[in-house]
């Protein structure tokens, strides 16, 4: 008692310690340190920054003419963009949605001052019209009660995954990467994860379930990994993993050697294509977040500009010859833009080139790097080179690196090959991109010595980008420093047999399944989720296990235990990995059509004598357990038009009862897709949004809320639930609990479950409890 209570007069006398961490990094999702959250908020009124005008525009980043127009512009709000994602014909589906409905809301909306609001407008140089951009901000569309039914779409949607609010100028470099099913990947510094996603979206541009590269997103922030897992999973692919590592030490990986797949030490991954967005200063942002006006000076950018070598460094040591790696800023200083590329192009001597992307993305002005700069401090003094700084109190902030390259390094380096984006040119943010490309051959690699010592990583700023001769390797069994559970490939486990020739029988699943590529999570023997990865994903973990490599998340879900008695296979399918397991499976798979599949969706367990009389034959042929449903594009939809793209969910087969396996998000997307009138939809969703909250205020009135506030929604969508990403970013404790919950629904068949975790509060959970899966 007396310890307890000497403690608390302690705290009570000593002075609070605050650790004040200094920023580096207004974009916290590149991967850096995140800036404090007051530096981009709050109430700026006057937008101005003498520093700011009289550096860039003795850098002449944009041309005198032009200057007023420039500033102009970059005090006025962003527009909102947003990108339609998914699959082709999904995507279309989505896109003639918007155009058709939403889009026609905005004819006779006006702003405050009387002036009528533009109809939105596709990116002119973005693929297949599939961007668009509005004049409004974001929060005119969220307050403005005109535009409701836009707003509920752009967040139903992007809820789901079909829809990405992104800023126009951050789309470019995933499309400058050429992406191709086959590459692996590399997003070096990737939350949220916005770029990731174009990137997974062109890994599957040939409609592959199972493409046979990979895409590794990493971030150094072990928080906003379950972020970036929470925004990408939502496009479930098998190519996806996400890393928990420091982009400018990522460490090095290995793979299969071609000419000797069972030699132990395999061969070093290089990637054939490398994303290098990185943390930076962040001005080019002003119109999104005025709060820079106030702080910008311009050691902002001298202070990051180490960093970033060492992380393009880095990239460039881990690409492939002749792969293509794009750095990129939002920023308009060279010190981060043009001053690192040429660092890295002097260092690789003559192994690196610049490539002309002039003629990419038809209908994009961009404006040509520059080659010549000057340095300045805080007191607006300038400088040529960083030896001309002779205050000792600041001559450490300038390194020779940030000087402009010389007039031979000028004529070698092709810096106006860069891409700068300028606000008044299309209306966006500012932006920096240069793709490089490594064009030094390295020489046919040899198998791999069985007993060599570790290689150093080439993480040192002072290496070459050229490659270098390999040391041979062996692994190293090490003590894991993180908490999260290992995946286990199944195919090396006798004790996952039974589970094959089980799964095998009951689904009938052909031959020629990859089950080499299908993999649990935890080190017990009956492991609560299955999944599928791609097949260079499954060389990464299998020769990668014992070095520490930091695996946050990677593949999809396709399979969940079921503890229910009912049935004879103890794995039901999942929503998010039944286009993955359907061209395999021969069983238990039923065709429906789009009246069938509405109602399912709409009713959530409706008895079988109320479907289609084909239907309910082949579900009285089945025993108790999943089904997955098929609804052919082509048939005719509700609204009587042919459908656009095939509509594929799962379902609970019951005692009587078909029961839903589709999360309430998807339901309202899945019956657009089927035609359904767009306010019907809407109107539903905006009941069940009510009933929620009232359920809500009951359950928190009562005292019976569970996991941390996440209360019962799921009344409509009993088994919903699971497919969600709350769970997958719950710790196991709660995800147990929730989908237990699920369970007790499945075991019955025709009882709703409540108290379960709502879709709507998804996001936040992901955001507050950064757990593993």
């Amino acid at each position: 008692m007396w310890l307890r209570l000497r403690s608390q007069l302690k705290n009570l006398l000593l002075p609070r310690v605050v650790n004040l961490q200094p920023h580096t990094a207004i974009m916290g999702k590149r991967g850096g340190q995140r800036k404090p959250r007051s530096r981009n908020t709050g109430d700026v009124t006057v937008k101005e920054n003498p520093l700011f005008e009289k550096y860039y525009k003795a850098l002449g980043i944009v041309p005198e003419a032009e200057w007023p127009l420039f500033m102009e512009k970059l005090r006025l709000t962003l527009p909102s963009t947003f990108r339609i994602t998914g699959t082709k014909g999904s995507a279309l589906e989505v896109l003639r949605t918007f155009e058709e409905t939403y889009f026609k809301q905005l004819e006779n909306i006006e702003f405050a001052d009387g002036t009528m609001i533009e109809p939105p407008k596709p990116l002119p140089w973005y693929p297949d019209r599939l961007a668009w951009t509005l004049n409004t901000s974001r929060q005119f569309i969220r307050k403005h009660a005109g535009l409701r039914h836009l707003h509920d779409a752009l967040v139903l949607q992007s809820e789901q995954g079909n829809i990405s609010r992104q800023e126009a100028v951050s789309m470019i470099p995933p499309l400058l990467l050429d992406v191709q099913p086959q590459h692996a990947v590399l997003d070096m510094c990737a939350a949220p994860g916005s770029k990731t996603s174009q990137i997974i979206e062109a890994m599957h541009s040939n409609n592959d379930a199972v493409p046979g590269g990979v895409v590794v997103a990493n971030d150094m922030d072990h928080k906003r990994c379950y972020m970036l897992v929470h925004q990408s999973k939502r496009l479930q692919s098998p190519s996806f993993m996400v890393m928990n590592q420091d982009a400018s030490l990522f460490p090095t990986m290995f793979q299969e050697h071609p000419a000797d797949p069972t030699n132990p030490n395999g061969l070093k991954l290089k990637f054939d294509r490398v994303l290098c967005d990185v943390p930076c200063s962040g001005d080019g942002t002003l119109r999104k977040n005025p709060g820079i006006w106030n702080k910008w000076n311009p050691y902002d950018g001298t202070g990051l500009h180490p960093l970033q070598v060492r992380i393009l460094q880095r990239g460039l040591n881990l690409l492939k010859d002749d792969g293509l790696l794009v750095y990129s800023t939002c920023s308009f200083n060279p010190l981060e833009n043009e001053a690192v590329v040429a660092e890295a192009i002097r260092r690789s001597k003559g192994t690196l080139e610049l490539v002309d992307v002039r003629d990419k993305l038809p209908g994009l002005i961009r404006s040509d790097g520059i080659s010549s700069w000057v340095l300045m401090d805080r007191a607006g003094n300038f400088y040529n080179k960083n030896d001309e700084v002779k205050d000792p109190n600041i001559s450490h902030k300038f390194v020779e690196s940030m000087n402009p390259p010389t007039e031979e390094e000028v004529a070698a380096f092709h810096l106006d090959r860069c891409l700068r984006l300028v606000p008044h040119s299309q209306d966006t943010g500012g932006f920096f991109v240069a793709v490089l490309r490594k064009v030094i051959k390295d020489p046919v690699p040899a198998p791999l010595p069985k007993a060599a010592a570790k290689p150093a990583e080439a993480t040192d700023e002072s290496q070459a980008a050229a490659p270098v001769a390999e040391a041979p390797v062996t692994k190293k069994k090490s003590r894991r420093i993180y908490n999260e559970e290992p995946y286990i490939l199944m195919y090396k486990g006798e004790h996952h047999k039974p589970l094959v020739e089980l799964l095998s029988d009951f689904y009938g699943l052909a031959p020629e399944f990859p089950w080499k590529l299908m993999m649990a999570r935890g080190s017990g023997e009956r492991q609560r989720n299955l999944y599928v990865i791609s097949e260079l994903s499954r060389q990464i973990l299998e020769r990668n296990e014992d070095r520490d490599i930091k695996i946050i998340n990677m593949g999809v879900k396709v399979f969940t235990r079921t503890d229910s008695t009912s049935n004879t296979c103890a794995y039901r399918l999942c929503q998010s990995g039944i286009d993955v397991l359907l061209p395999y499976m021969t069983k238990r798979v039923l065709k429906a059509s789009p009246a069938d599949v509405f109602k399912i969706l709409r009713e959530d367990a409706p008895h079988f004598e109320d479907l289609a009389p084909e239907l309910c034959e082949g579900l009285l042929a089945l025993d108790d357990g999943a089904v997955a449903l098929v609804c052919d594009e082509g048939l005719p939809s509700l609204s009587g038009q042919p459908l656009k793209c095939p509509v594929h969910i799962c379902a609970w087969r019951g005692r009587k009862t078909l029961r839903c396996l589709v999360t309430k998000q998807e339901r309202l997307h899945y019956e657009l897709l089927l035609g359904q009138d767009v306010e019907d939809v809407h109107a539903t969703h905006s009941r069940k949004k009510d009933k929620k909250k009232g359920s809500d205020a009951r359950d928190a009135r009562a005292g019976d809320a569970r996991d941390g506030g996440a209360r019962g929604g799921a009344r409509d969508g009993a088994v919903a639930t699971e497919e969600g990403t709350a769970v997958e970013g719950q710790p196991p404790a709660k995800q147990a609990k929730a989908e237990g919950e699920v369970e007790q629904a499945v075991q019955d068949g025709n009882k709703p479950v409540v108290g379960q975790q709502s879709m709507d509060t998804q996001e936040e959970v992901v955001k507050a409890e950064p757990e593993k899966q």
